[in-house]
């Protein structure tokens, strides 16, 4: 299913690619202008979003001239020689970067480099002519971006928060395991968190380009009533992320806990686990009167040490009450992740 969904947006901007370049050597064609540089334009300017596309246009546009004028000055001081390629790439980079227009660097090199072959007199008319045909592959793929197959990200946010909630839970597991047993689980551990924060990353992503759309494109209250509760949910699992990685990192001692303790710790790691897992994250009593008697170690065992302190230094947390501490903050979270699924759900069923 993720991949069907991964090839819609894959081919979406495969089209419009495609329309945009079509188009503009349409138009190019029409008017006896050189098309190539528009063609080079136009493909590089479809972008994720609409919003992206005329961001990064404004950059390109100026860019892509600076690198049409450098070539062209180059070119009446050397003609076309391996010297002038070298000098007007280096050149172009440089002051594009000086005039933070990095995001255009790429168009205008490529511009510059392309522009070498084709000056052979009329140095003023070529750089004319190289403006006005950037500027029409520029409109022309905003416009393509703007009208046709406008993209809709939150249906897979949907997906990869289902999925981001199974890799806590994998992820979680496998600390628990690595926590006490100290059986080459870490790894493991390490390997499953690196998977989960690139796939948050990936998710938070795609919600910021859909938040961009959302600027450009009229949505129905209820998508835009959908994606203010995925992104809540998806704010929440990010901050669940960064307490698991907490966790995981804690410098636990061997026999730090008791027996009582360990089974304790043990058993409301797993009930996390399975509300994780559950689509609607309910949290049920049995869970909350672990937190609780979680909580009350957590508080009895600072008070009776606070007073005690190392011959070098004294930390306010040592590795026993993180632990314990990351643990109640996991809860307060899966908390605020019942809400917004409930939430999410209505406005999935209204």
């Amino acid at each position: 299913m993720n991949q069907l969904r991964r090839y819609k947006i894959a081919g979406g901007r495969i089209v419009k690619t495609g329309i945009a370049v079509f188009l503009t050597a349409l138009i190019c064609q029409l008017f006896n202008l050189p098309s190539v540089f528009a063609i080079i334009t136009a493909i590089v300017t479809i972008e994720p979003t609409a919003y992206d596309s005329v961001r990064k246009g404004l950059v390109r546009l100026p860019a892509s001239t600076i690198g049409a004028a450098i070539a062209m000055f180059f070119s009446f001081l050397l003609g076309e020689s391996t010297l002038t390629y070298t000098l007007a790439t280096i050149l172009t980079i440089g002051i594009c970067h000086r005039l933070k227009l990095d995001e255009g660097i790429l168009v205008a090199t490529l511009t510059a480099v392309a522009m070498i072959p084709g000056v052979q007199d009329h140095y003023l008319f070529a750089l004319v002519s190289r403006f006005g045909t950037t500027l029409i592959g520029l409109v022309i793929s905003t416009a393509v971006n703007f009208v046709i197959m406008p993209p809709k990200y939150y249906p897979i946010i949907l997906k990869d928060i289902d999925i981001i909630c199974t890799l806590i839970a994998e992820t979680l597991q496998y600390a628990r395991d690595g926590l006490f047993k100290r059986n080459g689980t870490q790894h493991k551990t390490r390997t499953a968190y690196r998977r989960l924060t690139q796939k948050i990353t990936h998710t938070s992503k795609l919600s910021e380009y859909q938040r961009e759309e959302f600027r450009y494109h009229k949505s129905k209250p209820n998508e835009m009533r959908l994606f203010h509760c995925a992104t809540k949910q998806l704010n929440t699992l990010q901050q669940i992320v960064f307490h698991l990685g907490n966790f995981h990192y804690a410098h636990y001692i061997k026999d730090e806990f008791t027996q009582e303790e360990r089974e304790l710790l043990s058993k409301t790691i797993d009930s996390i686990i399975v509300i994780l897992q559950n689509p609607k994250h309910k949290i049920p009593i049995e869970h909350y009167e672990l937190i609780e008697q979680l909580d009350y170690n957590f508080w009895h065992w600072k008070k009776e040490h606070s007073n005690q302190e190392s011959s070098h230094y004294h930390h306010q947390f040592n590795s026993h009450t993180v632990i314990l501490y990351e643990i109640l903050l996991i809860h307060d979270l899966l908390e605020e992740l019942e809400v917004a699924t409930i939430k999410k759900e209505k406005a999935l069923h209204a």
